[in-house]
This record gives structure tokens, sequence and C-alpha cells, in this order.
């Protein structure tokens, strides 16, 4: 026959106060202005960056149209110039998006 053998067990919880008291201390920190500053800039650059692409293709047309040149070489330029500002774009892009992870907006 097997002998049961029961032990009594007190359990003492020294860290869940200081957690607790850790975390809240957490939730009072709060986003530097800083990164406020940072986003704001990053958001004026997007905002020019659009603004200088639309100017250059607009030039860019008058130029083609001035001179003569045809549709298919107008949509050329535009696409030329698309596609070196959705570079600019995704470069813009991805700093923001290291900014976000750096100041953990």
């Amino acid at each position: 026959m097997a002998e049961t053998l029961r032990l009594p067990v007190e359990i003492v919880d020294k860290y869940s106060g200081q957690l607790r008291a850790f975390q809240e201390a957490l939730k009072q920190v709060k986003q530097p202005d800083s990164v406020n500053h940072i986003n704001h800039s990053f958001d004026r650059m997007t905002s020019g960056a659009r603004k200088a692409k639309e100017v250059i293709g607009e030039g860019l047309r008058s130029a083609m149209m001035g001179f003569g040149i045809g549709a298919l070489s107008i949509s050329g330029g535009i696409a030329a110039i698309a596609a070196s500002s959705l570079s600019l774009g995704s470069s813009v892009a991805s700093l923001k998006r290291l900014s976000d992870v750096c100041f953990g907006v």
C-alpha cells in the first residue's frame, strides 16, 4: 500500500506590489516634445516633396509642349518624375518609420 504524504504550503508573493508600482511609474512616462517636433518636420518635408513633384511635373509638361514634343515623350518624362518622387516618398516613409521605432511612437 502506498503512503500519502501531505505537506502544508505557504506562498509568499514579494514582487507583485513592486511590479504594480513599476507599471504605474511607466504609465507616467510621456512622449518627449522632440518626437512631436520630428513627426511635424517629416510631415512638412513630405508635403514639400509632393508640391515640388507637382511643380516640376507641370513645368516639364509646359516645356515639352513648348518644344512640340508629343504626348509619348511627355508621358515618359512624367513617369521618370513620378518614379523619382516615389523613391523620395519611400525614403521619407522609411525615415519616418525609423523615427517611430527609435522614439516609440
